[in-house]
């Protein structure tokens, strides 16, 4: 994973660099058309299911 706080992963991205990224993605889907199914991950410890939360909030609110 590539979350900082992830004991399985060596990427050390941010919560806001996590965010960014889901926003990234989504938005170049958006514009180009193209079918996204996530998956959320990153579950292994207390931190990553708010984080997860907040990601999926932001897609419903339109903020993607």
């Amino acid at each position: 994973d590539i979350y900082e706080g992830d004991a399985l992963g060596a990427l050390r991205v941010s919560e806001t660099g996590v965010l960014l990224r889901d926003e990234y993605v989504w938005e170049a889907a958006s514009q180009n058309g193209i079918p996204i199914l996530m998956v959320p991950s990153g579950g292994y410890f207390g931190e990553s299911g708010p984080m997860i939360g907040r990601s999926l909030e932001r897609l419903l609110e339109g903020k993607y």
